[in-house]
């Protein structure tokens, strides 16, 4: 039995670095605004 092929896309995103993240406090749903070592980050 042949199966067709199907092509796939996987894009993975990581976060910038929160607070929370530095307070290793990772449960909420909180939109906590981003370190400026993160903001840093995003020009990199």
């Amino acid at each position: 039995m042949a199966f067709p092929s199907i092509e796939l896309e996987l894009v993975l995103v990581r976060h910038g670095q929160t607070q929370w993240n530095a307070e290793h406090r990772y449960l909420g749903h909180t939109d906590l605004p981003l370190l400026s070592s993160a903001v840093e980050q995003l020009s990199q």
